[in-house]
C-alpha cells in the first residue's frame, strides 16, 4: 500500500477505491494506495482519473460534482490546465443511461474533463492501463485522449476530424477544413456549437447546415448492444 510519498512509477490509487473490482482488472502495471489524493487514480503528474458508476450516480447525483470541485488548488497532482488531462471514467451499469450521459458529457465539456465510458470493469481498467503504458510519449498520449492538436494538426488528425464532421448532412470536406481552422479542435467545435456561437458568421454555413451540425452534438449517445451481440 502506498503513502503520500508514493512514486509516480506506479498508479496512485485513492484509498476510497478499496474493494473496487477495477483494481483486480489492472494488468501489466503496478499500483499503490496513496494519501492524500483527490482523484481516484493518479496515472502521472498530468493525467488524473475520477471513477463513477452510473448506478451509484443515480442514487447520489451530487457526489461526483463535489469530488471534482475539490481539485482547485491541488499540489503535486494533475492540475486543470492546458497541459493536463483529467478523465471522468464512467462504468455504464444501468439500462436507461442516455439522459444521464448527456448531462455528464455536457458537464465534462464545460469543465475541461475527458469523458470515457466502459460497460464493465475490465474495459475501464484497460483504458487506465493504456494511459499509463503510453507515457513514453506523454504529449501525444494526452492529445489523443483530449482530441486536440493545437499548433499544427497532423494529417491523421485532420482525416479523423473530417470523417466525423462530414457525416453531418450538407457538411463537405471544405467545410470540415474551415471548421478545423476556425476552432482548432473537436472539443472547441462541440462547445461552440452547443452555445450557438461563431457558426453563423462562417462562410458556407447557412441556417440549415448550422442546424444539422448543432443537432449532431445534441443527439443522445446510444450504445447498440444488438450489434455487439451479433459480433
Amino acid at each position: 500500500r502506498g503513502t503520500a510519498s508514493a512514486s509516480l512509477t506506479n498508479i496512485k490509487v485513492n484509498k476510497a477505491q478499496q474493494g473496487n473490482p477495477l483494481l483486480k482488472a489492472f494488468k501489466g502495471v503496478s499500483w499503490e494506495y496513496a494519501s492524500p489524493l483527490v482523484p481516484d487514480y493518479l496515472v502521472n503528474s498530468t493525467i488524473s482519473v475520477f471513477f463513477l458508476s452510473l448506478k451509484y450516480h443515480r442514487l447520489h447525483p451530487e457526489y461526483i460534482y463535489l469530488r471534482i470541485q475539490k481539485t482547485d488548488g491541488l499540489a503535486n497532482q494533475a492540475s486543470f490546465d492546458n497541459g493536463s488531462c483529467n478523465i471522468l471514467m464512467v462504468i455504464v451499469d444501468i439500462e436507461n443511461h442516455v439522459e444521464v450521459l448527456q448531462e455528464l458529457n455536457l458537464y465534462c465539456i464545460m469543465n475541461n474533463l475527458s469523458l470515457m465510458l466502459g460497460w464493465n470493469f475490465e474495459e475501464c481498467a484497460k483504458y487506465i492501463v493504456a494511459c499509463k503504458q503510453g507515457l513514453d510519449n506523454r504529449a501525444t498520449n494526452v492529445k489523443a485522449i483530449k482530441g486536440i492538436d493545437n499548433d499544427s494538426p497532423s494529417l491523421e488528425f485532420k482525416t479523423r476530424f473530417e470523417n466525423v464532421v462530414t457525416r453531418v448532412s450538407r457538411v463537405n470536406k471544405t467545410d470540415a477544413l474551415n471548421l478545423l481552422r476556425e476552432f482548432g479542435s473537436f472539443r472547441a467545435l462541440a462547445l461552440e456549437s452547443m452555445l450557438g456561437q461563431k457558426l453563423e458568421g462562417m462562410n458556407g454555413f447557412g441556417e440549415k447546415k448550422i442546424e444539422n451540425l448543432v443537432k449532431m452534438f445534441e443527439e443522445p449517445f446510444v450504445y447498440n448492444r444488438l450489434e455487439e451481440r451479433a459480433e
